[in-house]
């Protein structure tokens, strides 16, 4: 049985990159970008093993930020970005979106989501952030 975080991570990575989002790796970057961008967050890891594979299934958090631009600003861009996100992930109920080296990915679930906005030292507040939970089922390979 093998980790897979880091291949899930980089096809996370991969895929965030070719829809024009910056992206992190556990890390909040030092300057904020004034666009959008994500955070690959926490992961966890459990596997079922039979005598013939090593099934595994993974929870992955995906912080997906949106700075507020002025007094005015609407959240239609982070959502548009979500949902872009998704759809290249699970493009169909056949098909998945997401490689990662050494695993063969099966199945990838939306676990949970949540939107918030997030405050500044002001009161104000500074970033919609959308936080989706991802399931993602795999074998080794």
């Amino acid at each position: 049985m093998k980790w897979a975080g880091e291949s899930i991570r980089k096809g996370l990575y991969d895929v965030l990159t070719a829809l024009g989002v910056s992206s992190y790796d556990m890390v909040a970057p030092q300057e904020k970008p004034r666009t959008i961008y994500a955070i690959l967050g926490d992961y966890s890891q459990s596997s079922v093993n039979t005598k013939d594979t090593f099934t595994g299934t993974a929870l992955v958090n995906i912080e997906i930020t949106q700075p507020i631009q002025g007094q005015f600003g609407g959240r239609k861009p982070i959502d548009t970005i979500t949902n872009q996100l998704l759809t290249t992930l699970r493009p169909t109920t056949n098909s998945i979106g997401l490689t990662a080296a050494g695993f063969k990915i099966e199945n990838i679930a939306l676990s949970s989501s949540f939107g918030q906005l997030v405050a500044n030292e002001n009161g104000g507040f500074k970033e919609y952030v959308n936080i989706i939970v991802l399931e993602i089922t795999f074998n080794q390979i």
